[in-house]
């Protein structure tokens, strides 16, 4: 009796444990229980190598997995590239280290790594390794996009300004537009809009390929934007306005009188004004210069009556 008895309650223990084996948890996978990895796009992860870029040494930072890279060159793809940055017209493969992050595997994965930019891609599932091979890079794209040294913001009365080479990555030539009619005129007027429509013009060795339309910057435009397809810069500046007069200092500018010294007549020519001097004497007050505006406005200057000078006999 009692043998039966025992027999009985061990079977029941022994189903009680197969189902409880059997059964999934509520809350998922048990743990300890590794996520096949998921993520195959590697186009986000590693940058496509660009002339005059630094390589790529590890990955972007995901939650599946983690990679190191290491750079071959050559038509066999086997030797290592160390250089500080890509050179132009060159093959490059990323050969990629993959090790799993925490809760997640490769076992079980049969999946396809991809690059949007990649000629070929190559998964050694053994060794977690992928090989990715680029197109030969081609020209560095242009880095020096600050215009602001390059145009001349419209002044009124200024001459527009017709083309600029200051940089040795690309050049360019301006024509200037009062909303959609193309400005003809010699100087700017007062109180306009106008907008420099400027035609670039990749140096040798250079591009404008890849480049988005906010690319380029001004430091004084109201509005910029730029046409990769057909390398132009459109910069839209506030309206044009007088301005006053800042620079005060005739110091250099007028030769003080001196003793048996002959009138110095010398004409001003400065670029916020310009200047004839005529010499008086008496005590009236009197003008000593005629200023003419160039693109300021030129406040009067006068200065105070000569002290009498009374010489011993």
């Amino acid at each position: 009796m009692k043998k039966n008895h025992f027999c009985t309650m061990f079977c029941i223990i022994a189903i009680f444990c197969l189902v409880v084996t059997a059964c999934p948890s509520p809350n998922g996978p048990d743990v300890g229980q590794d996520t096949i990895i998921t993520l195959t796009d590697l186009t986000n992860l590693v940058d496509a190598p660009a002339t005059g870029e630094t390589p790529q040494s590890a990955i972007a930072v995901n939650d599946q997995y983690s990679g190191s890279i290491t750079w071959r060159v050559g038509a066999a793809g086997t030797t290592v590239f160390n250089g500080p940055i890509f050179e132009n017209d060159t093959v490059y493969r990323a050969v990629i280290s993959l090790t799993a992050q925490p809760g997640y595997t490769f076992a079980g994965f049969t999946g396809t790594f991809i690059h949007d930019a990649a000629d070929t891609v190559v998964f050694n599932a053994d060794a977690r390794i992928v090989t990715i091979t680029f197109a030969a890079t081609g020209d560095p794209v242009v880095s020096l996009r600050n215009l602001t040294a390059l145009v001349t913001p419209p002044v009124y009365n200024m001459q527009p300004q017709t083309s600029f080479d200051g940089t040795e990555q690309y050049s360019g030539t301006i024509q200037w537009y009062e909303g959609t009619t193309e400005f003809s005129g010699s100087v700017f007027a007062q109180n306009i809009v106008y907008t420099a429509v400027i035609t670039l013009n990749a140096a040798q060795g250079f591009t404008f390929d890849g480049l988005a339309v906010d690319s380029f910057t001004h430091e004084t435009a109201s509005e910029i934007t730029f046409n990769a397809a057909t390398g132009i810069v459109s910069i839209t500046f506030p309206a044009t306005n007088q301005t006053v007069v800042t620079d005060l200092d005739l110091s250099l500018l007028v030769t003080a009188p001196v003793t048996g010294e002959a009138p110095d007549t010398t004409p001003i020519n400065e670029t916020q004004y310009t200047g004839t001097i005529a010499w008086y004497t008496g005590n009236t007050l009197f003008e000593v210069l005629s200023l003419h505006k160039t693109r300021c406005t030129a406040p009067l200057l006068r200065l105070p009556p000569p002290h009498s000078i009374h010489l011993p006999h």
